[in-house]
């Protein structure tokens, strides 16, 4: 600031010395004469007032300064009313007048910086002098917290027997060509074992599966048989399950997606990584992260073939964009499954499971009443086991309000009443209480569940 103070000075210096005829030697017609005017400006503005300011702590120099710095600017404002008053050369005037202002602007300048520096003097004294009061004692210094150590992961559980496990897929409700499916994996696998037992070369065949279906038809669960299958084969160390979907795959920033891909795979390595509704991640245009992760996906499906099974989960038409959209995708899945949706007989036992798994039971009004909901409405879309489950659900919460007013015989029969909580609006139908006659079972699965 004080180097442009001071070139504007000069030039106007060297314009007035112009108007008023004067001769002008080459100091003052030239450029370098003002920067030189300039030099002088930031000198007498900051250098000067700030090396009188850091003294200025003690009083007798502080009123020497002032002294100074004040009768150099007086004399400048005295010297120029002269020149302009009194002298017949108004060359003078042109000369005086930017001293003038220059030895004022020293005159704040250091005015200003000895208020602080004196302000400052006087808190380190006022600091020096204070003195504890009686019972004061400092407050003990935190000490830095030893970090606890992290804990250790549990240990992996050792994979169950395959009676068990094939025990529990046999008991799942419906699902024929799933199990069959599951059998078929397992048979793989079995003959790839004992091919390399007797010294032929194994099946070279990937473990990754893709899962078609609707909502609702247990693809999770049967993903988790499936590692506890393959880990149960030899196949997979532990066959533990990892569940993500796009929000655990794909981040909003560059370079954040590699990273969460690479930390979903690290914590299914060894078991089965579940990418829910893989379709969604081929869904943002050219511009999103979830190609991104599609590659990462694809690269670590072949580098990790023996130790890592990815089933990729989702609508069958949405699937086949997906695997269309990226051809490598669909070259490295080995097993392909479609699962098929409940009939209303399997939604009516998977609801008796689901009640008498929570301590209920289903009246038989309550279960031609559930049957009737699920032959009028589209399953599929309603999703399948979960409508089943929902209603359920919702049926406990009414029995409770009965029991609560005193109107339920007991705490754990669920009555046809508590099924018919108003409108019940299934996709692609609205259930209406008391409309038509409520349809029957067939007599073999009356025998078998409602009985």
């Amino acid at each position: 600031m004080g180097w442009l103070i001071g070139t504007v000075v000069g030039l106007m210096v060297r314009y007035w010395y112009v108007t008023a005829g004067i001769a002008v030697y080459d100091l003052t017609h030239s450029l370098p004469a003002a920067l030189i005017v300039g030099a002088g400006s930031w000198a007498a503005i900051y250098r000067l007032p700030q090396m009188a300011a850091a003294r200025a702590a003690d009083p007798g120099r502080h009123r020497l300064f002032c002294a100074l710095f004040g009768g150099a600017a007086g004399a400048s404002w005295l010297a120029c009313y002269f020149s302009v008053y009194s002298s017949a050369d108004s060359g003078w005037a042109v000369v005086t007048l930017p001293l003038a202002v220059l030895a004022t602007a020293s005159l704040a300048a250091y005015l200003r910086h000895a208020a602080a520096v004196r302000q400052w003097a006087a808190e380190q004294q006022a600091a020096a002098a204070w003195q504890a009061p009686p019972g004061w004692q400092p407050l003990p210094q935190l000490q830095p917290q030893a970090q606890p150590a992290p804990a250790p992961e549990p240990a992996p559980r050792p994979p169950r027997p395959l009676e068990e496990i094939w025990a529990e897929v046999d008991g799942l409700v419906g699902l024929a060509p799933v199990k069959e499916f599951l059998r078929s994996v397992a048979a793989a696998v079995e003959v790839s074992r004992r091919r390399e037992a007797e010294g032929l070369p194994p099946i070279r065949q990937t473990l990754h599966m893709a899962f078609y279906g609707n909502p609702g038809t247990g693809k999770t669960t049967v993903a988790r048989l499936a590692g506890e299958l393959l880990a149960a084969l030899g196949a997979l160390p532990s066959g533990h399950l990892v569940e993500v979907d796009r929000s655990g795959l794909v981040a909003g920033y560059v370079g954040q997606t590699a990273l969460k891909v690479q930390q979903a795979l690290e914590r299914a390595m060894g078991g089965v990584l579940f990418v829910d509704e893989a379709y969604s991640l081929a869904r943002g245009g050219e511009q999103d992260f979830g190609r991104e992760a599609l590659d990462a996906l694809v690269k670590a499906m072949e580098d990790h073939r023996d130790r890592l099974c990815v089933i990729l989960a989702g609508y069958e038409r949405e699937m086949a964009a997906l695997f269309r959209l990226n051809p490598g995708l669909e070259s490295r899945i080995a097993f392909i499954c479609r699962f098929p949706d409940y009939t209303p007989e399997e939604c009516l036992e998977i609801a008796c499971r689901e009640a008498r798994k929570q301590g209920y039971q289903l009246s038989f009004g309550a279960q031609r009443a559930l049957y009737a909901r699920f032959c009028a409405a589209d399953l599929g879309a309603a999703g399948n086991g979960r409508y089943a489950r929902r209603l359920v659900e919702a049926a406990i919460r009414r029995q409770a309000v009965r029991a609560a007013e005193g109107r339920a015989a007991d705490l754990v029969t669920l009555e046809a009443c508590d099924l018919e909580g108003g409108e019940e609006r299934a996709p692609g139908r609205l259930l209406m209480r008391g409309r038509g006659p409520l349809p029957l079972a067939p007599p073999s699965f009356r025998k078998e569940v409602w009985m």
